[in-house]
């Protein structure tokens, strides 16, 4: 199966209204971004076991650590803890 057919698998399981909102929410995002690279994850590792949610993605490029803002990360990371309290996990 390819990507499309995944997509439109992974869409078709879900039950009604889910299924008519993600697939307006799918066009939508097809057609203000034409040229994208879609991508599908069963959520499945190697071994078949369910790791994650299903997903669709749609992008241009794969981002590495080194596309990382660190300055960002760090104010975030801080921002979080300040909210959450330091006992957070």
């Amino acid at each position: 199966m390819n990507i499309q057919e995944n997509i439109e698998t992974y869409i078709a399981s879900h039950p009604e209204p889910k299924r008519s909102e993600m697939e307006s929410l799918h066009q939508i995002i097809l057609r203000a971004m034409p040229d994208c690279t879609l991508w599908y994850l069963d959520g499945k590792n190697d071994e078949g076991k369910i790791v994650s949610n299903p997903n669709i993605g749609y992008g241009h490029r794969q981002r590495t650590l080194t596309d990382i803002n660190v300055d960002v990360l760090e104010t975030a990371i801080r921002d979080g803890a300040a909210l959450n309290g330091p006992d957070t996990p």
